[in-house]
């Protein structure tokens, strides 16, 4: 399956993000990975914008580097309840 342009940039993003708040932390892909419960490969394609992480996985990388997954539920919550009216 190809991935669209916005969804690669997505990926890259927040592989940026991920690697950034990892080298602030002085942790290695190898350390984060263990932290997070994974391959050391794993966190190096997340980091690289190569794999397309679950929300688990997003959860597990938030968590070991000390911030929390957030997602914008009000915007989702208001379309799905405009959704539901009809």
């Amino acid at each position: 399956m190809k991935r669209t342009e916005q969804l690669q940039e997505a990926l890259e993003r927040i592989g940026k993000m991920v690697k950034t708040l990892r080298e602030q932390r002085k942790l290695t892909q190898l350390e984060l990975a263990v932290k997070m419960e994974v391959a050391q490969a794993h966190v190096s394609k997340l980091e690289s914008g190569e794999s397309n992480p679950t929300v688990e996985t997003l959860i597990k990388a938030g968590n070991a580097l000390g911030y929390a997954l957030d997602i914008n539920y009000a915007r989702m919550g208001e379309a799905f309840e405009g959704n539901q009216e009809k």
